[in-house]
């Protein structure tokens, strides 16, 4: 592990031989599973949305936040242009929450018409995005495109023959939208319980794609992890050289028992996978 370690001080030189980023990946991701605190917090930061959007009288703490950031605003339409860090520090991240959310409307006031996902699978700017660029003002929430129980928004342009169809179709799916005195409630489609969870949300910012089935045969295994370190930095061709080798003994250039042992148990490992 000596070699994955940082040393600051200029005077002793040591090889960074893996990246940061790399050692902060999941370990079925060709990672050493070392969590990323910056990208831990915004899952962290995160949680509190769901805490905003879903709190009863009861919280104080959220009833306190709404009270003093949203005395008459809404939280789809705040910008956390003012107030605390803590404060700052959630809308930074606010974003991300769309990659997992899913709004249930019930008055529609804390859910965007367009950016939010809640009449469809997708937001309704990814499925209707001529309606979208014609639309003149894009920040509006449902309970503001809704006056009746009827669909109206306002233009910066009118509709030709080949638009309209876009139009009609958008209406057509949200004919059935009525809204009542409830809260918006926010629901997350990363878990079975329909609940936001810290871990989830961390696992999806940190997806790689296709997991390594060699890496999780690794990691699974019995082996000592000092060992399994050193295969994982086999694996990722992070090996020290010869030259190497030599400088870390001094010049006698003899590589010692326990490493040879190494060798012989990689080998053996990947004659098995």
């Amino acid at each position: 592990m000596s070699g994955l370690k940082i040393n600051y001080h200029k005077s002793e030189f040591r090889y960074h031989r893996v990246k940061w980023e790399n050692l902060s990946f999941p370990k079925d991701y060709e990672g050493l599973g070392i969590i990323n605190t910056r990208v831990m917090n915004d899952a962290l930061l995160l949680k509190w949305w769901w805490r905003l959007y879903n709190a009863g009288p009861d919280d104080p703490c959220c009833n306190l936040l709404k009270a003093k950031y949203l005395p008459h605003g809404s939280l789809a339409t705040s910008r956390g242009l003012r107030g605390s860090q803590f404060w700052k520090g959630i809308h930074k991240a606010k974003h991300k929450l769309s990659w997992g959310a899913k709004m249930n409307v019930n008055n529609g006031k804390n859910t965007l018409f367009w950016d939010v996902v809640w009449a469809a699978e997708v937001p309704l700017r990814k499925l209707f995005p001529v309606v979208y660029d014609f639309c003149r003002y894009k920040t509006l929430t449902v309970s503001q495109c809704f006056v009746d129980g009827e669909l109206y928004m306002d233009f910066a342009r009118s509709f030709d023959n080949d638009n309209i169809l876009e139009w009609e179709n958008m209406c057509s799916m949200l004919q059935g939208v009525t809204l009542n005195e409830g809260q918006d409630q926010l629901g997350w489609s990363l878990e079975r319980s329909n609940c936001y969870s810290t871990r989830s949300m961390y696992c999806f910012l940190t997806f790689r794609g296709v997991v390594n089935k060699r890496f999780q045969q690794l990691w699974r295994s019995k082996l000592p992890l000092k060992l399994k370190v050193f295969m994982w930095m086999a694996l990722q061709g992070r090996l020290p050289s010869g030259m190497a080798l030599k400088e870390k003994k001094n010049g006698r250039g003899i590589i010692d028992a326990a490493y040879v042992g190494y060798l012989k148990m990689l080998t053996t490992f990947f004659s098995l996978v």
